[in-house]
């Protein structure tokens, strides 16, 4: 919290005026499947949290016994919506936003960790004149895995960046954590029955021109797969989220494309380093294997190592060095089979919603 607006409050707690009254309400919305590790610290955190006013929903579908004991411990403090079957994230999330007051809706997955307690003010202070905020978004370190992927979310959150310093909106943007204005996201009709809802939604305010950020200083941590059968199983998902998203919108994604190159462009090597290297090989296979080296990967290795820096991430050569020429390539294959698989053969993909 800014000290200007800690003195206010005191001065307001001095004279008997409630300052709540003039401050926006917050809704927080955390979907859960069965059970979270980082479910009961994250609603302690959220309970702790001094900003008010303030709402937490908490959506369980299919709860545990531990997350019953949670229900139980927490009750008084947070309100629990417990399905007893499998509804699904967006139909849990939609049904539980028409149930809300908040001006600003803050939606955080249930893998997440806020680590200050003026977390809700200083979301509400980045919302002040914008429609959309993505949360700046690092990896819990908690694997080996965990800790090559953190590079994966550096990526994103630079591309974000620029978005936000270039045009003020996005196109797409990863929903772990993220606030909007609720006045907004019901004109939008709420999150659509696609497998990346969030990237769906990104593109949707993109086209309406809803004013976006992205934060600099507010993060959150999140836990990733941490054995590769997990990971893969999620990228698989996402991968035929990210085809599914390009076949209904390349039309307004080429659009975008030709109207803001110097941001598209860009972003799509920031957001896909291998881009980079294939495009060293290709156009540069007469010149030295030294050239190809450090632009394939020297320029990338420099670039990374001051945004990182920037953006206050760690930086290990060897941990960037593998998640370059191992988990990032693996990850665009995925994308393109995915895209494929699509365009080819779209009648054999059935969809399940309530993933």
């Amino acid at each position: 919290m800014t000290s200007f607006r800690l003195a206010l409050i005191y001065l307001a707690t001095f004279i008997g005026v409630d300052i709540n009254m003039k401050k926006q309400k917050i809704s927080i919305l955390i979907p859960v499947y069965r059970e979270s590790e980082l479910l009961e610290p994250l609603l302690k955190s959220l309970i702790a949290d001094f900003y008010q006013p303030k709402e937490v929903l908490c959506i369980i579908d299919n709860p545990t016994e531990k997350s019953l004991k949670i229900v139980d411990m927490m009750k008084d403090e947070i309100r629990f919506i417990l399905n007893g079957h499998r509804k699904g994230k967006v139909n849990a999330l939609n049904e539980a936003s028409r149930i809300l007051d908040g001006d600003i809706i803050l939606f955080l997955d249930a893998d997440v960790k806020v680590v200050t307690n003026d977390f809700l003010e200083r979301i509400m202070e980045e919302m002040e004149e914008i429609d959309l905020l993505d949360i700046k978004k690092k990896v819990l370190r908690d694997s080996f895995l965990a800790k090559i992927t953190y590079y994966h979310y550096l990526c994103n959150n630079i591309t974000n960046w620029l978005f936000s310093k270039r045009l003020r909106k996005c196109l797409a943007f990863n929903g772990a954590a993220f606030a909007i204005r609720r006045e907004f996201f019901v004109k939008l009709g709420g999150f659509q029955r696609v497998v990346t809802e969030d990237l769906d939604l990104g593109i949707r305010t993109f086209l309406e021109d809803y004013r976006f950020k992205h934060t600099e200083e507010v993060e959150v941590l999140t836990a990733v797969p941490s054995t590769w059968k997990q990971w893969y199983i999620q990228r698989k998902r996402w991968g035929i989220g990210i085809a599914l998203w390009i076949k209904n919108y390349y039309k307004d994604l080429a659009k975008t494309t030709v109207k803001f190159p110097k941001t598209i462009i860009p972003a799509l090597f920031i957001v896909s380093p291998p881009l980079t290297l294939f495009l060293a090989v290709l156009f540069f296979m007469n010149i030295s294997y030294q050239s190809i080296f450090f632009i394939g990967f020297g320029v990338p290795f420099l670039f990374y190592y001051f945004a990182a820096r920037k953006f206050n991430y760690m930086f290990n050569p060897i941990e960037f060095a593998l998640f370059y020429i191992i988990l990032s390539p693996l990850w665009l294959l995925i994308i393109i089979a995915s895209l494929i698989k699509v365009l080819i053969q779209p009648q054999k993909f059935k969809i399940d919603w309530k993933c």
